[in-house]
């Protein structure tokens, strides 16, 4: 990556609240964040800090309650509920903590899903993409398996295969190995990277291991809905900054 290199996501003093009985309570305060092409970055915090929260305005799933996010050259608070929708397929991937597959498909439908979704490809098209995609993230041999036959580690890698089959500019994971175990999800993250790798995508990852973090090529650090500076970040031990895989 240089720095010439196009933003993917542009979040600009982002701030998101909601109303309920002890009044309003505010989630995220002036958050900018911004990814270039390619670029890795993972989001440490403790639990409550606004992580998730700030993955899911990325995606256009929450509206945010002050600031912009954008992403590539589209500002997502311009663009209906439809419109968003439409731009999730095409540009983005989401990998969830728990698999969020649907149960009622097999492995090879539920990576096909988001092809015969946007459009891109249909019947066999999409069925042969999603073999391929299978094929590389280790589960050729279990495409007709429906989820709840495959391990938790494997329903993470058709959950990656989904997320990644159309190349989307961007993937935004939420605890992709929080429900595995150590073993499981080290093997579940290096296959995450490889995968983005070979796509290109940039990635937006939210996770408590400091040590996953850090083969990221930037970490940033969330206090009380805030993204600490680095100078902020290193004084409350947690750089901003962290070596590349």
């Amino acid at each position: 990556m240089t720095s010439q290199s196009p933003s993917v996501l542009e979040c600009r003093s982002l701030g998101f609240s909601y109303r309920g009985a002890a009044g309003v309570t505010a989630v995220l305060q002036d958050v900018d964040l911004s990814l270039q092409a390619g670029e890795r970055v993972a989001i440490v915090g403790e639990s409550g800090s606004g992580k998730s929260t700030l993955l899911h305005l990325a995606a256009g799933l929450e509206t945010p309650s002050a600031g912009q996010v954008r992403v590539k050259d589209t500002e997502l608070g311009s663009l209906s509920e439809r419109e968003r929708t439409l731009l999730r397929r095409r540009e983005l991937g989401i990998v969830f903590q728990a698999f969020h597959l649907i149960p009622t498909l097999t492995a090879l439908e539920n990576v096909a899903l988001p092809l015969e979704l946007e459009g891109s490809a249909r019947g066999r098209e999409a069925r042969d993409r999603a073999a391929a995609q299978l094929a590389s993230v280790g589960l050729s041999g279990k495409a007709d398996r429906y989820p709840e036959q495959l391990s938790g580690g494997e329903q993470q890698r058709v959950a990656i295969g989904r997320a990644l089959v159309h190349q989307p500019a961007l993937i935004l994971a939420d605890e992709p190995t929080g429900n595995l175990d150590s073993a499981t999800g080290e093997s579940v993250f290096r296959l995450l990277l490889e995968q983005v790798a070979a796509t290109g995508s940039a990635l937006l990852m939210v996770t408590h291991s400091t040590a996953l973090a850090e083969r990221l090529d930037r970490t940033v650090r969330m206090v009380d809905g805030r993204l600490l500076a680095q100078d902020e970040a290193a004084a409350v031990g947690s750089p901003a900054a962290g070596p590349a895989a």
